[in-house]
């Protein structure tokens, strides 16, 4: 648009040049002739006045208007210099005084611009056009794929290291909770190895396996060490009855921290005319003695051997009644039941008759060894 609006402007120039040597020719034809004419012809150049008058008015237009072109060509508005430039009076009686220098000027208008922004549109379009139709990235498209390739990247790197971080983290967890774990059960051991009991006052370790057996002179006269290949404790003492264990309990049973405890006391209270009732009270005291003491010890209850006294060497008294042993020991069997303890019943296996079997005893109320292997064959079922 702007090269054919500078092609008209230039016609438009060239023609105002021929005009304007016909309008010289004309004053000059004027001027010779004016001495020449007549009155007849005064109208003519009156006529040739009232023109000229209005031309000049018409040419203080077109200047005008040419500084307004002349400011706009500057700010590169050459639509608007056309629109300037058509908007004039181009009729053969009309002519532009126009400097040289001015034709120049628009001559060497740049618009260059103008084809460049045609250009770069036409560039844009084909690009487009051939990318939809070819189907491949421009440029342009690869610049933002890349920027998208790049940020999805970035973000999977993220989340690749949040997730390392947890596993570590997971990993860590579960070493100190396996190592929490051993140093717990090592603890347990230990103290399962190492278990107390409060005794009263005082504190004893555990020991496994350890067997105790309680009672008078039918027990101080069983040579455990003969008959049991296992740690067994013979706590008898001649001549005991049940009032002395109880009051010697410590001493008796729990220095020596059993696991098991085998009582046999009872006979001399009955040879001491004791009754049944003291007796029996006697061993329940004993007995919850045992379990406070000792909760974990396991406890038997033997029964009373039976005595003879028709042996020329008896030491039983005459006096004295057979038939309190067999009830003393229901006595002691229900007692177990009650205070649930193990009541092993080695009368039977002693007995002939009503008395103590003469095979195993040699003066009535102490047993012999054959005796005691009777015995040892009973405990050993308890003893494991």
């Amino acid at each position: 648009m702007a090269k054919k609006s500078v092609k008209s402007y230039d016609e438009k120039i060239d023609n105002y040049d021929i005009d304007k040597n016909k309008t010289k020719k004309t004053k000059k034809t004027t001027k010779t002739t004016k001495p020449k004419t007549t009155k007849t012809t005064k109208p003519k150049t009156t006529k040739t006045k009232k023109t000229t008058t209005s031309k000049t008015k018409k040419e203080e237009k077109i200047v005008k208007t040419t500084e307004k072109i002349e400011e706009t060509k500057e700010e590169n508005k050459d639509e608007k210099l056309k629109k300037e430039i058509e908007s004039l009076d181009n009729s053969a009686t009309t002519r532009i005084r126009v400097d040289k220098n001015r034709i120049n000027d628009a001559e060497s208008l740049d618009t260059s611009f103008l084809d460049n922004k045609r250009s770069e549109k036409k560039i844009k379009k084909e690009i487009n056009d051939f990318s939809k139709t070819a189907e491949i990235d421009v440029p342009f498209k690869i610049k933002d794929k890349k920027e998208k390739e790049s940020k999805s990247e970035k973000k999977g790197s993220k989340i690749k290291s949040l997730i390392i971080i947890l596993l570590i983290l997971l990993i860590f967890g579960m070493l100190l909770f396996g190592l929490k774990y051993l140093l717990d059960n090592k603890d347990k051991n230990k103290n399962n190895n190492n278990e107390k009991v409060k005794i009263k006052t005082k504190e004893v370790i555990k020991i496994d396996d350890n067997n105790i057996f309680l009672g008078d002179d039918l027990t101080s006269g069983y040579d455990l060490s003969n008959y049991f290949d296992t740690y067994v404790v013979n706590s008898g003492i001649d001549d005991d009855t049940t009032s002395d264990i109880l009051d010697d309990l410590e001493n008796r049973i729990y220095i020596y921290n059993p696991s098991k405890v085998f009582i046999n006391i009872g006979i001399n209270d009955l040879l001491n005319t004791k009754t049944i009732n003291d007796i029996i009270t006697n061993y329940k005291e004993i007995i919850t003695s045992i379990k406070e003491n000792r909760p974990y010890a396991e406890i038997y209850i033997e029964s009373i051997y039976p005595v003879n006294k028709d042996i020329p060497s008896s030491i039983v008294p005459n006096k004295f009644d057979t038939s309190l042993i067999i009830d003393l020991n229901k006595e002691l069997e229900n007692l177990a039941k009650e205070n649930e303890v193990k009541y092993i019943n080695i009368y039977n296996l002693l007995v002939k008759g009503e008395s103590l079997n003469t095979n195993y005893t040699e003066d009535g109320l102490h047993l012999n060894d054959n005796g005691y292997k009777i015995v040892t064959k009973v405990i050993k079922k308890y003893i494991r």
